[in-house]
Parts: structure tokens; C-alpha cells; sequence
């Protein structure tokens, strides 16, 4: 490529600062899944909803892609293996 720059070539996802409130039990989850895989459960919360985004972006509407409904909860996460947020970068790349 003529003219680029190393810094024009890395792919940088865009990202928004929210301040968003979990459950005791989730974050207790996310830390105790963290241990497990050597890595952090702040990052494994913050590639949760990108994990979910894409996996429900690609998969068909299908009783087994659904999520569930708890009496007087959020959907729960459903379809998206934990081993793709404790091991990835962020989501698979689309090629």
C-alpha cells in the first residue's frame, strides 16, 4: 500500500463508556470464571454484549437461539460459549 501508514492498518474497535449496574450474583459469576480462565472479569463483561450482539446478529431467530426471560429479570445470555470470552480478542472476524 503506497502512502500508508503502520497506524493506518490496525483495526480499532470503537468503543462507548456506559456506567451500567450488575446483579452481586453475576459479577460473583464473571470473578469466579475469570479465576478459572486466567483472565480478568472486567474484560469478560465488557466482551459479553459484543459476544451476544454477534452471535444473535448471525444466528437465525430459532427456539434454541432465544433467550429466556426470568420472572422480573433481563433476558439471560444464551448460545455464546464462555471459552469465547475468557479466550478471544473480542469478536471472531468476519472474513
Amino acid at each position: 500500500m503506497a502512502g500508508a501508514e503502520p497506524e493506518d492498518l490496525i483495526l480499532r474497535d470503537e468503543r462507548v463508556k456506559i456506567t451500567i449496574v450488575f446483579s452481586t450474583r453475576s459479577v460473583e459469576f464473571f470473578k469466579r470464571q475469570a479465576e478459572k480462565h486466567a483472565t480478568r472479569y472486567q474484560r469478560m463483561i465488557g466482551r459479553s454484549p459484543d459476544a451476544y450482539a454477534q452471535h444473535h446478529s448471525q444466528t437465525p431467530t430459532a427456539k434454541s437461539a432465544r433467550t429466556s426471560q426470568p420472572a422480573g429479570g433481563a433476558p439471560l445470555i444464551s448460545g455464546i460459549g464462555l471459552h469465547r470470552l475468557c479466550t478471544s480478542s473480542g469478536p471472531a472476524k468476519q472474513g
